[in-house]
């Protein structure tokens, strides 16, 4: 797994841009142990996400700042950035309905 972070500064604030990339290996002989440790473990996409949301939180902690969503793809449902600082995080699927 590749992550990379950006951060522009600007007049009233910053903007940080995140990208991921990732090989997700599929098929062959190995298939059933992967999705058994996928169910177990976690998935990569689980992991990129998980990661950005702890990137986006560290940072509001840290500096005490406001955060904001611009865009995100694939969609993030709810804005678990947000949360009470000091609360136990949530991947956007816990808040999905």
């Amino acid at each position: 797994m590749q992550i990379v972070a950006c951060l522009f500064p600007y007049k009233l604030g910053y903007q940080l841009d995140m990208y991921a990339a990732f090989v997700k290996k599929e098929g062959g002989w190995l298939a059933w142990p992967r999705r058994a440790v996928g169910k177990i473990m976690g998935t990569p996409e689980k992991y990129v996400e998980k990661t950005m949301l702890d990137v986006v939180r560290s940072i509001r902690e840290t500096t005490r700042g406001q955060v904001a969503l611009v865009e995100a793809r694939p969609e993030v449902a709810g804005a678990p950035w947000l949360e009470p600082i000091g609360s136990a995080p949530r991947t956007s699927d816990a808040a999905k309905p």
